[in-house]
C-alpha cells in the first residue's frame, strides 16, 4: 500500500506538472493574443474612422439626392406655371390681333365712306 501511495503521489506530480505546463501555454497564448489585439488596434482605430467617413458620405448623398429630387419638382412646377402662362399670353395675343384686326376693318370701313363723302362733296361743289 505504501508504495501505491507513492505512485498515486508521482502520478499526482506528473499531472500537477502537466497542468503548470498548461497554464503556462495558456497564459503564453493569452499574452500573445493580446499583443496582437494591441498591434491590431490601429487598424481598428482605421476602420472606425473610415466607417465614420463612410457614414458621413452616405448621409451627404442622400441629402443631395433629397434635394436634386426637390429641385427637379421645383423645376416641373415652374415649367408647368410657364407653359400656363404661355398659353394664356397667346391667347391674349390671339384676342388682341383679333380686336386690332376688327379695329382695321372699322377704319377702313369708315374711310370708304369718307372717300364717298368727299366724293359727293365735291360732285356737289361743282
Amino acid at each position: 500500500q505504501f508504495d501505491k501511495a507513492i505512485h498515486d503521489i508521482e502520478v499526482l506530480k506528473m499531472n500537477a506538472q502537466r497542468l503548470e505546463a498548461s497554464l503556462r501555454d495558456r497564459d503564453k497564448a493569452l499574452r500573445d493574443a493580446e499583443s496582437r489585439i494591441h498591434d491590431m488596434q490601429p487598424m481598428a482605430d482605421r476602420y472606425e474612422e473610415a466607417t465614420k467617413m463612410y457614414m458621413a458620405m452616405r448621409k451627404a448623398h442622400e441629402t443631395a439626392k433629397m434635394t436634386g429630387e426637390r429641385y427637379r419638382m421645383e423645376a416641373a412646377q415652374l415649367l408647368g406655371e410657364a407653359r400656363r402662362d404661355h398659353k394664356a399670353v397667346i391667347k391674349d395675343l390671339a384676342r388682341q390681333t383679333k380686336e386690332v384686326n376688327n379695329m382695321n376693318f372699322q377704319l377702313t370701313t369708315t374711310m370708304d365712306e369718307r372717300d364717298k363723302v368727299t366724293a359727293r362733296l365735291e360732285a356737289l361743289q361743282k
